[in-house]
């Protein structure tokens, strides 16, 4: 439509009845995007225009389309509300009328996008009891909002709240009553908006009953009731929207749990995602249990994982409790080493599972449910393993996101950094950037305790105990949300007695992946553990008649060639003497003229995975 043909009368041609508006769900949108976005016409007819796009946005649940237009409808209420005093006769022309229709459309709106339409069903409460809605015609938005508005505060637990809005609705309704008796009967349409705000108020006076003692009417006070009395939309996106709206279904609440379960040597025969896991139970308890692994699996919890849960702990506004699930038949020595680490930790507790049905979800939920004993809490529950850390900025970016509007959601935090830790030396070798979709380090998933019990299950409950099969979504940390800590004594390679350690070559395997950090981890994680980093490869270069003979050790490199492509740069303190290329193997003989005053040499190797690395090394005379 041309912009210079927009004006009142194109608005009552095209759009303000149905019978004259285009068959197409996508037209009217057009169309109805075109006139409220136009300064050409009155603030009604804006108006009643942006509440006819609201409803087509619902119905074809088009999020950007719904969000735009509250965005408009916040920033020009204001020339609206001030034609409040001046009501007029017909429904597209009184602005009383298409306030109530705007607010109405509003937390429609707003349940879609999942936000909490309670502010706009105040704002229509505030209409009614300031005496502005008593025309039968507006009767109807009033009765489903003002059930609406009721049984959320009941679902709540704010019974007071529901049973003054119940108590000012019928109140509304008869002075309504009051106000229409003597005067000419009102036309069907009208007649038939009474009629609906009368189901409301039936359906209210039901909760009302409820709330004072007098009776439980179940199948006039709930949700698909309250659904079927007060929605205008009845498409099945909207009403699945409705019906799991977390304030018809969980009470709001301020308070905030991170429950932390931590599986620490856990003995669980026949679990898939323990790799120390094996067929022959006896031997799975060995490995398990070895004095050496559970020795060195205890200094990496001391001095990793421990000092970042008190930092959570001291820094968190939020309620943070630590469950540790060990083994019964664990050897009493390291059992009571443990305990007594954590005796004076109140924020940690510390389970004893029989071996046969060890299960951390249950330990989890019965630990939650003594500390929160009575106390209505979101809480999100989360996985951690008993040698890595979680970050603050971890638990300030969880903390956002513990709402009641994300029960059931399920988040992952890719961002973060992996560790190489040498029990011999008790140092980091070095630290690597890491960013793991789908990582089960700091899984977190979210749900409800009604101060009874809780709503569904813990994050180890989900996937079948895989954390790679659950559905989360990615959360990005601006800093780094974890610390993934790899040792010679983890699960995956670790056998009693014939222990290879391969750290070295995971370190320089991650290295031809991820880049160095060098980020301090004592402020994000209160770690302070010393990073002796290691070289990018290992080699060694020996003068050996006239010639320099090079030799680099293979398993520091992420992938064996026959043959390297590389080159090399002869050196004399700071200054190149000479350069050259070579394909060689990972031995070879630089043979050159003039060699005897080289007393170091560069390697740089080309091949894919460790492109560029290079290694300056000292020769051996």
């Amino acid at each position: 439509m041309d912009k210079t043909e927009i004006n009142n009368e194109e608005f009552k041609n095209k759009l303000m009845y149905q019978a004259d508006r285009p068959s197409s769900i996508d037209e009217i949108k057009s169309l109805a995007s075109t006139f409220f976005e136009s300064e050409n016409i009155c603030t009604e007819y804006r108006f009643s225009s942006l509440v006819v796009y609201i409803y087509k946005c619902i119905e074809t649940n088009d999020i950007a389309g719904v969000q735009r237009a509250i965005s408009f409808g916040q920033q020009e209420i204001k020339n609206l509300l001030p034609m409040l005093n001046y009501p007029k006769d017909g429904i597209r022309d009184d602005p009383v009328q298409v306030t109530l229709s705007y607010y109405t459309a509003a937390w429609h709106a707003s349940i879609l996008i999942g936000k909490s339409p309670v502010d706009l069903l105040e704002k229509i409460r505030v209409l009614v009891n300031g005496g502005k809605l008593y025309k039968a015609s507006y009767s109807q938005n009033v009765g489903r909002s003002q059930l609406l508005l009721a049984y959320i505060y009941f679902n709540s637990g704010e019974e007071s709240k529901a049973s003054s809005v119940i108590s000012d609705f019928y109140k509304y309704f008869t002075e309504l009553c009051n106000k229409l008796r003597g005067e000419p009967p009102v036309g069907s349409t009208s007649f038939g908006d009474i009629t609906k705000c009368i189901n409301a108020l039936h359906c209210a006076l039901g909760g009302l009953e409820w709330i004072r003692g007098k009776r439980k009417l179940e199948k006039l006070w709930n949700k698909k009731k309250v659904f079927q009395l007060t929605s205008r939309i009845s498409t099945d996106i909207f009403r699945l929207k409705f019906m799991k709206d977390p304030l018809l279904s969980y009470p709001p609440t301020q308070n905030k749990m991170v429950c932390i379960g931590i599986r620490y040597s856990l003995f669980s025969p026949g679990a898939a995602q323990f790799h120390t896991s094996s067929s022959d139970i006896e031997l799975y308890q060995k490995n398990l249990f070895s004095s050496e692994r559970l020795s060195a699996r205890f200094e990496i919890f001391k001095r990793v994982t421990l000092p970042s849960l008190v930092n959570m702990d001291k820094n968190s506004c939020d309620n943070i409790l630590v469950v540790i699930a060990i083994s019964e038949s664990m050897p009493n020595t390291h059992k009571k080493e443990l305990k007594s680490l954590l005796d004076e930790k109140s924020f940690i507790v510390v389970v004893e599972q029989n071996d046969h049905d060890a299960d951390i979800n249950s330990a989890m939920k019965l630990a939650i449910s003594d500390k929160l004993c009575g106390q209505r809490a979101t809480v999100a529950s989360v996985r951690l393993d008993d040698d890595d850390a979680l970050s603050i900025s971890w638990i300030e970016k969880l903390s956002e996101l513990l709402k009641v509007e994300n029960i059931g959601n399920t988040y992952s935090f890719p961002k973060g950094l992996t560790a190489f830790y040498d029990s011999e030396s008790s140092n980091f070798i070095g630290i690597l950037n890491n960013y793991s979709k789908n990582i089960a380090l700091g899984l977190s998933h979210i749900s409800y305790f009604d101060g009874y019990k809780m709503i569904g299950e813990t994050v180890y409950a989900l996937g079948n105990g895989g954390h790679m099969s659950v559905p989360s979504q990615v959360v990005d940390v601006e800093e780094f949300a974890y610390l993934r800590v790899i040792n010679s004594f983890r699960d995956k390679n670790y056998k009693a007695g014939s222990n290879s350690n391969r750290l070295k070559k995971d370190f320089y395997n991650y290295l031809s992946k991820y880049s160095r950090s060098y980020e301090p981890l004592d402020e994000r994680f209160n770690i302070h553990v010393e990073n002796k980093e290691l070289d990018v490869f290992v080699a060694t270069a020996e003068f050996k008649n006239d010639k320099i003979e090079v030799k680099i050790e293979e398993n520091t490199l992420s992938r064996r060639f026959k043959k390297y492509e590389m080159a090399c740069y002869f050196y004399s303190g700071e200054e190149i003497l000479q350069k050259t290329s070579y394909r060689a193997g990972p031995k070879f003989v630089l043979n050159k003229k003039n060699l005897t005053d080289v007393d170091s040499v560069k390697v740089f190797i080309k091949n894919s995975k460790d492109h560029r690395k290079s290694m300056k090394i000292s020769v051996i005379k």
